[in-house]
């Protein structure tokens, strides 16, 4: 109700002057905030899907073409990257699987621009790694792997190049979790390149432990850390390291638990200490 009320208000007052730029981009970002909502990219959402992309659509319908040297054009662009992405996203989970991809492409293709145009910019790294991430899980899904394996490659250079530059960038360790659990996954899952998937998945680790550290009352972040340690303990039984993946199992399986008796924790967090504690090697 809120979402949709603040894009009836965003409407009257580009009314007012229908062609003012910046009315047409809170507009836009009304839009996507209403998508979001109704079945797009929160977690917890109305199921609407259809509606969620005709949302989509119309904010991206509506930004306009933008001079680069006027201030608003970053913000633009880096509308039509959002939108590139989350309407990808929607044809994903629609299984419309070849148009899915070509939006992840264009919406790669913009944040990639975007990002040489302005490479100080943390939202835009954000948003570029995001992309090739994306991409890369679409391109891993339809069995491309030496495709998805050089996206998530790209991903994690551009964030050891922000860590080098400062080390203490959140937003940087953040990005270094998320790529290197998922080129562990592609490793480990698909390719059965186990030594290579336990660099990635002790790199999640290092960066996330980090993150935890920074924000020690987030318990998404320990969740995921414990998946993180599971990942590791798998790999070590592969590469029959029996007793280093019973040290790195029992560390997820506390964590797992330290979460799921959190008093706040969800049905999903409590899942999966559930699942962890059936599914890591027995001996731990």
């Amino acid at each position: 109700v809120h979402a949709k009320e603040d894009v009836s208000l965003r409407r009257r007052i580009l009314e007012s002057d229908p062609k003012n730029p910046l009315y047409k981009l809170e507009l836009c970002r009304a839009y996507e905030t209403e998508g979001d909502v109704l079945g797009g990219a929160r977690g917890l959402n109305l199921g609407k899907q259809d509606e969620a992309m005709a949302a989509y659509r119309q904010g991206l319908d509506l930004i306009p073409p933008i001079a680069a040297t006027d201030p608003l054009f970053e913000r633009a662009e880096r509308g039509k990257s959002v939108f590139y992405l989350k309407i990808a996203d929607m044809e994903w989970r629609a299984g419309n699987t070849t148009t899915a991809i070509e939006g992840y492409q264009k919406g790669l293709n913009a944040a990639e621009e975007l990002y040489n145009a302005f490479p100080n910019n943390t939202l835009l790294y954000g948003i570029y790694t995001a992309a090739l991430n994306r991409i890369a899980s679409a391109k891993g899904a339809i069995a491309d792997y030496a495709a998805a394996e050089g996206y998530y490659k790209r991903s994690a250079a551009l964030d050891d190049a922000a860590l080098a530059a400062d080390p203490n960038n959140q937003r940087a360790q953040a990005s270094v979790s998320v790529t290197r659990k998922n080129l562990g996954d592609l490793y480990y899952y698909q390719l059965a390149k186990y030594p290579e998937a336990l660099a990635n998945y002790r790199r999640a680790e290092e960066m996330l432990s980090l993150v935890s550290r920074g924000d020690p009352g987030n318990i998404i972040w320990a969740q995921h850390l414990s998946e993180i340690e599971a990942d590791e303990g798998s790999c070590l039984i592969a590469m029959d390291k029996k007793e280093e993946a019973k040290v790195a199992s029992a560390k997820s399986l506390v964590l797992a638990k330290q979460v799921a008796d959190w008093p706040g924790a969800t049905g999903e967090q409590v899942y999966n200490y559930a699942w962890l504690a059936v599914t890591v090697d027995p001996g731990a």
